[in-house]
């Protein structure tokens, strides 16, 4: 067993992934008490209303324009996840790392890729295109018709930090399958949901997550969707 300790061992989400790709971005799990399940994730705020990094127990909220503030602890959220950080694994980088080149170094680097993963790496970047959202105003579009009009941002030679989790390919649906990852600059003042990267030197670390924790939404809209059938596509559209 990779945990006795489920404290240290579980992802606790909020949501599902098909049920953001169906419109469903209200929420009403706090950043107050997300932070009771973990001290390192990703998410987003009630109407898509910018991207969530939690690293080291503190809660960002990265806005429309790329710049970042600490989150209103109030604030909800319709999709996230955290975790209590504890790595298993730690790998110094030297060599220029893209997103391709981390997937190979993971499989190196761990056991299986039917695990669930916290991922964080912190170093200097050539390169991170991130993007966001606009806050999204009721009735909510379908989430693959709100990225159409992301913005995306270069940000260039760069002290920083990416943060999320490998979730196995099964999961796809109620997670994002493979990498989802979200970045903050050493400042604490500019990041976003990473579309690809480009690290020069760097530190990796890793821990395996063997409980998976789902608080499902308790209302009418997620009650009445269709959630059902594969919508792998769909996923890759809107997450890059």
């Amino acid at each position: 067993m990779l945990y006795n300790n489920k404290e240290v061992g579980t992802i606790f989400q909020v949501s599902i992934m098909n049920a953001m790709l169906e419109g469903i971005y209200d929420g009403e799990t706090t950043i107050e008490e997300m932070a009771k399940h973990g001290d390192f994730g990703l998410g987003t705020f009630n109407g898509l209303d910018g991207e969530l990094i939690a690293i080291r127990g503190q809660f960002y909220q990265i806005r429309n324009d790329g710049t970042s503030v600490l989150a209103d602890p109030k604030s909800k959220v319709p999709f996230g996840a955290v975790t209590t950080f504890r790595p298993q694994i730690t790998h110094e980088i030297n060599n220029h790392l893209d997103r391709a080149g981390l997937e190979e170094l993971m499989q190196k680097l761990t056991p299986s890729h039917n695990l669930f993963y916290a991922v964080y790496i912190e170093g200097h970047f050539d390169k991170v295109k991130t993007r966001t959202v606009a806050k999204q105003e009721k009735p909510y579009l379908p989430f693959t018709e709100v990225v159409k009009e992301q913005t995306e941002f270069d940000f260039n030679n760069e002290n920083g930090l990416l943060a999320g989790f490998f979730s196995p390919s099964y999961a796809q649906g109620m997670t994002i399958a493979g990498f989802h990852l979200h970045f903050l600059t050493h400042s604490r003042q500019g990041g976003g949901h990473v579309l690809d990267f480009n690290l020069s030197r760097g530190i990796l670390k890793i821990q395996a997550l063997p409980y998976y924790t789902v608080l499902l939404p308790e209302q009418k809209d997620f009650e009445e969707a269709d959630l059902a059938g594969d919508k792998s596509q769909a996923i890759i559209a809107t997450e890059g």
